[in-house]
């Protein structure tokens, strides 16, 4: 799933039409991304599909790249836990990936 955000006033506002997505200081999520929206947001913001696909690699490690190619674009590949209850009470965690995009214009989540 993809969503479009914008801040035009101090609220966030959600884009229901993805071609307004050219205006400056846009947030784009994908949530559990298809490949055919990996390749979409690939080619309307030229990122390499392996940066965006990256997070479903489980034996990825957090990392940061700056400037991967001309469009002057910042990744940043995070590890967050989360906590849960083992069925004997105690507490564990697993680790998620989420990956951030920076270029110019906007912030890919």
């Amino acid at each position: 799933m993809i969503q479009y955000f914008t801040m035009d006033t101090p609220n966030l506002i959600t884009i229901t039409n993805p071609e307004a997505v050219k205006a400056d200081h846009c947030w784009i999520n994908l949530e559990s991304p298809s490949k055919t929206e990996i390749q979409q947001i690939s080619k309307q913001f030229g990122i390499s599909q392996f940066s965006l696909s990256s997070v479903f690699e489980n034996e990825e490690t957090s990392r940061v790249n700056f400037n991967n190619n001309e469009q002057e674009t910042t990744t940043i590949l995070l590890q967050y836990p989360k906590y849960e209850t083992s069925p004997l009470g105690y507490l564990t965690y697993s680790t998620f990936p989420i990956l951030f995009v920076i270029t110019k214009h906007s912030i890919i989540t």
